[in-house]
């Protein structure tokens, strides 16, 4: 599973609230969960690519598009719509065009009103480069004001020199690539943005995410092994953490990080994650991180409240649907995850996560040609390796169909170009539930067992909750596998 990607430090509202039960999730009000109703629906803004004059500044126009479509949510004035969803799904649309001047930057913004095709707003900013982490906050207020709303206020940022930001924003945008050419010159960016300003916990927490998404998504990068990544991670995080204590977002990458230093323990990542709630709880990854170290603990109940509380903050953000519906699809109630998915699809119709998903609720409500379409769309925008949940569950979808010989193929093909030494969780369990849906039950488990460590709290949820592993649960090599 994917975890948020945490880059900028996004304003999160210092609203306190203490936990009167600190083993129990809550809402922001201090109630216990599941949460109320939500408020009523919020205007929804659309934040289309910003488009750079100057192709050699697309990485500039990349970070502003995120960073100004973060600041939307953070406003928590509006509900943000993905940029790949169909206009119709906008009361407003957000679009731009970026252009170096001297040392600054200029962003042309324009906002319309999607249903009479009005411009609403309209602004030329010009910001130096000391200036150009204040982008995306100003435009997003001034947009704001222009339709009678007023954001959540932003907390004062720790000032960053112009030449740590763009090397910083250089290698965020590398690491979107995620090629390995792209991953080794962001990781050189990132270190070299850390030896300029030491004390800077933007570098220090870019570092910590480009280390940690190369150790996560094993890419060959010369000098350094993923562990060494894991390692280099967790420091750079705790740097960051110590530069900049009470930031929400930073504190909760640091849990991330640690997750992978001991998969097998929650409770640690359990009481951070209701620390950093207790501060800000508008704060909606940290609710979704929240709900999956639940469901990984076998609380599926609690689980859904806190994914749903996810939603209720974003509502419009295909990510958090899609975990939402993860958390019903654990639970096995298939037709509240088939309605949320399809919900994310139209957010993002390209948000990979949300199509394998929706092929696996699909198969498992018995409808095969909506799981065979969802997979195969899940296979083409697929960008690395084999690491998805369920990404050989296309060989079930071919054995119903009659054709066993095609499903020993898919599966063949998947098992001749993965990682046999050290799988990461996804690629293990995929490998065996294909191996399993051809009846391969012996190499099936070969490949349950090479995943280490097997105690780890998300590899175990996978082996308790997927129903793809219904027929080998009395199976005393299956039950060998399961932590009791």
């Amino acid at each position: 599973m994917p975890t948020s990607r945490i880059w900028l430090f996004v304003p999160a509202v210092a609203a306190a609230l203490l936990l009167a039960r600190p083993l129990a999730a809550q809402c922001p009000d201090g109630t216990p969960l599941p949460c109320g109703a939500v408020s009523p629906a919020l205007p929804r803004i659309q934040v289309l690519a910003l488009q750079p004059e100057d192709t050699a500044y697309a990485y500039l126009a990349s970070a502003l598009t995120e960073d100004l479509a973060g600041a939307f949510v953070a406003s928590h004035a509006v509900a943000l719509v993905g940029p790949r969803a169909t206009a119709v799904a906008a009361d407003y649309v957000v679009s731009g065009r970026v252009r170096r001047e001297g040392d600054g930057v200029v962003v042309r913004c324009r906002m319309e009103r999607r249903r009479t095709g009005r411009v609403v707003w309209t602004t030329l900013l010009p910001r130096t480069a000391r200036d150009l982490p204040s982008v995306a906050p100003a435009l997003a207020a001034d947009a704001l004001r222009a339709i009678g709303l007023q954001g959540a206020p932003v907390p004062p940022r720790a000032e960053t020199s112009p030449t740590t930001y763009d090397l910083v924003t250089r290698a965020r945008y590398l690491v979107s690539r995620r090629t390995e050419p792209a991953m080794a010159r962001a990781i050189a960016l990132s270190r070299e943005a850390v030896a300029l300003d030491s004390t800077s916990a933007l570098a220090w927490a870019g570092l910590a995410h480009t280390l940690e998404r190369e150790s996560l998504w094993r890419l060959r990068v010369p000098g350094l092994s993923p562990d060494s990544a894991l390692d280099l991670a967790l420091s750079a995080a705790e740097r960051a953490v110590e530069l900049a204590p009470d930031d929400p977002d930073v504190r909760l990458f640091r849990v991330q990080v640690g997750q992978q230093v001991d998969p097998t323990d929650r409770s640690a990542s359990l009481r951070a994650d209701r620390e950093i709630l207790a501060a800000a709880p508008l704060n909606s990854a940290a609710w979704q991180q929240l709900a999956m170290n639940l469901l990984e603990t076998g609380d599926h109940q609690q689980a859904v409240a806190a994914f749903a509380r996810a939603v209720a903050l974003e509502p419009e953000n295909a990510e958090r649907l899609t975990f939402l519906a993860i958390g019903y699809f654990e639970s096995r109630r298939y037709d509240s995850a088939a309605a949320l998915l399809r919900r994310a699809e139209a957010a993002d119709p390209t948000y990979m996560l949300a199509r394998a998903i929706g092929g696996q609720v699909a198969l498992w409500r018995g409808r095969v040609d909506e799981a065979q379409a969802a997979f195969e769309a899940a296979d083409r925008l697929l960008l690395s390796g084999g690491d998805r949940p369920g990404f050989l569950e296309m060989a079930r979808v071919l054995q119903l169909r009659g054709d066993s010989a095609g499903a020993r193929a898919y599966v063949s093909a998947a098992a001749a170009a993965a990682d046999t030494v050290r799988p990461s969780v996804h690629l293990a369990l995929a490998m065996a539930d294909g191996l399993l849906a051809v009846g391969d039950t012996t190499r099936a488990f070969w490949w349950f067992r090479r995943y280490q460590p097997r105690r780890d709290a998300h590899f175990q949820m996978h082996l308790r909750d997927e129903p793809a592993f219904d027929g080998v649960r009395q199976d005393p090599r299956f039950q060998a596998l399961v932590a009791p």
